[in-house]
């Protein structure tokens, strides 16, 4: 199973990559990562995109928990649905919720940022596949990798790893 498939303007992440019933998803404030690792910045930029997108100033979503997905249909895919979503590069990444051990995710260590989540746990085997590749975005500051799409000016959904 493919933990990432498009499906016209819904972006599909497999349940078995982290095994809950429900999954939140981290959408970076930029379409791309921080270079460096300086924790206060990253965070108050997550911050200020946010409350950018939840009050209505922009169209493009983002935050820790931008988004609570479930597999609405039994088909083994949590559902996120990108309708209304402005055109651009989006960087995203599901996990479970906060402080919350899920059954095939990363393992927590509350010491450090963003891993008091754990996230969808994707073998380099699976990550480096031809069909998931071209999702597939390093992060600069070397801290890992996410998936990056674009939406396209007609609301098409892309890979832009």
């Amino acid at each position: 199973m493919l933990p990432i498939r498009i499906q016209q303007n819904k972006i599909l992440l497999a349940k078995a990559y982290l095994g809950s019933d429900q999954a939140f998803v981290w959408i970076g404030p930029h379409e791309i990562g921080p270079s460096d690792d300086d924790d206060a910045r990253v965070v108050r930029d997550r911050q200020e995109a946010e409350e950018a997108w939840k009050a209505g100033k922009t169209k493009r979503p983002s935050g820790i928990n931008a988004f609570v997905i479930t597999d609405t249909d039994g088909d083994g895919y949590y559902e996120l649905d990108t309708t209304g979503w402005e055109s651009g590069c989006y960087r995203f990444m599901y996990h479970g919720n906060e402080n919350e051990q899920t059954p095939f995710g990363t393992e927590l260590d509350l010491a450090k940022r963003d891993l008091q989540y754990s996230w969808a746990k994707i073998s380099d085997e699976v990550r480096d596949s031809l069909d998931v590749n071209p999702f597939v975005y390093w992060e600069p500051n070397g801290r890992g990798f996410c998936f990056r799409v674009e939406i396209t000016q007609t609301g098409e959904v892309v890979a832009a790893g």
